[in-house]
């Protein structure tokens, strides 16, 4: 989803447990306080996937339960140089923040990298979490101090 925006747009939302999401092909999301949002256990299914100068690419919120989610080959980015206002010559904030999630697998062991973080301020954040991090490539994170009781991660996750 590519807007012509000079503002940021707010994002793409599930809001249903019952909710798939799916994406393939180059599909890019960009421009976006968030560009996805799954609430409520919502299922994703991204492959072949951009994020780009979004100030979040992906944020997952949950209810305390485990979480379901499939990403390949998803590339997380950001330019300050392109954001757009409000965030204008930032980095995207973050690349996935999960807050209150029982357990969520980030990454498969079969195929590497399966999710790429570059140019952000965060890779991941989590709060209230058990997030397993597996076959993510990071670079050029700059860590931004205002993370709100997050962890971040840093370095290449196996």
């Amino acid at each position: 989803m590519d807007f012509t925006r000079n503002f940021m747009w707010d994002g793409i939302y599930i809001s249903d447990s019952t909710a798939d999401f799916h994406t393939a092909n180059g599909t890019v999301i960009q421009d976006g306080f968030n560009g996805l949002t799954s609430l409520n256990k919502g299922y994703l299914e991204l492959y072949s996937t951009t994020f780009r100068n979004n100030s979040v690419g992906i944020r997952i919120l949950g209810n305390g339960t485990p979480y379901s989610s499939t990403l390949l080959d998803v590339l997380i980015t950001s330019d300050p140089a392109a954001m757009l206002p409000p965030f204008s010559f930032n980095l995207g904030h973050t690349g996935i923040l999960v807050d209150s999630v029982g357990y969520l697998q980030l990454g498969t062991p079969q195929v590497t990298p399966t999710i790429t973080f570059t140019g952000l301020g965060n890779g991941i954040l989590a709060r209230n979490s058990d997030v397993r991090v597996v076959n993510c490539d990071f670079s050029a994170i700059r860590y931004q101090a205002d993370t709100s009781g997050y962890h971040q991660s840093s370095g290449r996750a196996i």
